[in-house]
């Protein structure tokens, strides 16, 4: 079963924009950028893989940046 990463999206955007009515904002906020940086980090993992080239399992989110840095 394939997960549907952009509804990681969807949900930063939506905790992002309910954090003012809430007290507890900050942890809104943290639980929106999270969300969304897992968002970015599966879609760029899934168009490195769909061009040929391997994540190393070590250390993979360096690993993605420093690939995404090269080309």
């Amino acid at each position: 079963m394939s997960f549907d990463w952009s509804s990681y999206l969807t949900l930063a955007k939506e905790l992002n924009e309910s954090e003012e009515s809430h007290s507890s904002g900050e942890a809104y906020r943290r639980s929106a950028v999270s969300r969304a940086y897992y968002y970015a980090y599966h879609l760029s993992k899934s168009h490195i893989e769909s061009v040929g080239m391997d994540i190393p399992k070590r250390n993979p989110h360096a690993s993605l940046i420093a690939l995404l840095g090269e080309h």
